[in-house]
């Protein structure tokens, strides 16, 4: 099972050490990987969507979905 607030401390320790969009990008790709969410995206803006696509909703810590145009 997934302790998910280690997974999160974790991937707070590894944004800590992005030097760019490339590495938060990475550190996304594998937290999804740990979660078992198989996701395919190019590019961050386009995640939202294709969370969404699959039921999951990605909102900011304050609640706003990443969705809406």
């Amino acid at each position: 099972m997934i302790d998910y607030k280690e997974l999160l401390l974790q991937f707070i320790g590894s944004l800590t050490l992005c030097d760019h969009m490339g590495d938060v990008a990475n550190d996304i790709d594998e937290v999804l990987k740990k979660m078992e969410i198989d996701v395919k995206w190019e590019c961050l803006e386009e995640l939202p969507s294709k969370l969404k696509n699959k039921d999951i909703l990605l909102t900011t810590l304050h609640g706003t979905d990443l969705t809406d145009e």
